[in-house]
């Protein structure tokens, strides 16, 4: 984009030799370097592990999907003493855990992988839905999940983050721009979130057909609204959302008309100078 913020402008001097000295004197944030996405990077630049517990209906549907987007996922790593290959993944399919002693497979995957994961790693779980659960035990373990992932993602380091998805029944075959989105670097201000997935997800074009999913302009047909797009942090949303595909309209003051309109042209977009906190503005 062009432009460094003073977060950025910080993780440069943190990481100069004189930087490095004044962060562990003085003991100040010393954030990670995340990845940031760039148009066609890979959705995930390394070996994702995928893993579940027995009797599992996510594991293969996920697998496939991944396949789609260019992931190949493997079972588990080299375990050998001098084998030095990290996870940039881990994904595990807990969507038929129908009780508490069942949760102890995730500890039983995700605790000998911590050590082995890259930089700005993923970790996604795999439910069902609490209320979609078969019995009242099945429910309290998927419950259950959500505590589980966001412990997690407290104990990832380096810019790792964790998910949990609920996958409703029926829905098997729509995670694909979720997990294109979760994986990637798209998501590295993400963490602890709880995403539910339903079986109504499947986009339709205006032929009637199964839209394709383009995992490089995933907003590709979307129109967006950006509220303060002229400056600052509006801007780089509107400039994101038209990388991704969206025709972007943007909306700020008119005293920053010049800038607005600067931005529409930059971006292909449109532009609308109105103060919404105006007595006469639209309602």
């Amino acid at each position: 984009m062009g432009h460094i913020d003073v977060t950025d402008r910080y993780q440069s001097l943190a990481r100069t030799p004189f930087g490095r000295l004044l962060v562990k004197n003085l003991g100040l944030p010393d954030p990670p370097r995340l990845e940031r996405w760039t148009p066609g990077a890979p959705v995930v630049d390394g070996t994702v592990v995928l893993g579940g517990a027995a009797g599992g209906r996510l594991a293969n549907p996920v697998q496939r999907q991944l396949k789609g987007l260019d992931v190949a996922a493997v079972g588990a790593l080299d375990t050998g003493r001098t084998a030095g290959e990290r996870a940039k993944a881990l994904v595990f399919d807990a969507a038929e855990i129908r009780d508490v002693a069942g949760l102890a497979s995730l500890r039983e995957f995700f605790t000998p992988l911590m050590r082995r994961l890259a930089p700005n790693s993923r970790a996604l779980v795999l439910g069902t839905p609490p209320e979609r659960a078969s019995e009242p035990a099945a429910a309290v373990a998927q419950r259950s999940l959500e505590g589980f992932t966001r412990s997690l993602a407290k104990e990832l380091r380096a810019g790792g983050t964790a998910q949990l998805v609920y996958v409703a029944p029926g829905a098997e075959e729509s995670l694909t721009s979720t997990l294109a989105f979760l994986l990637s670097p798209r998501s590295a201000y993400v963490s602890g979130q709880v995403v539910r997935v339903g079986n109504t997800d499947t986009a339709i074009d205006a032929g009637g057909a199964i839209a394709t999913y383009d995992r490089h302009q995933p907003l590709a047909g979307r129109v967006v609204l950006v509220t303060g797009a002229a400056r600052g942090i509006g801007a780089s949303m509107a400039r994101v959302l038209h990388r991704d595909g969206a025709t972007v309209v943007g909306l700020d003051v008119p005293a920053l008309a010049s800038d607005l309109q600067a931005l529409s042209r930059e971006i292909g977009g449109d532009s609308l100078t109105l103060d919404v906190t105006a007595p006469d503005a639209p309602q």
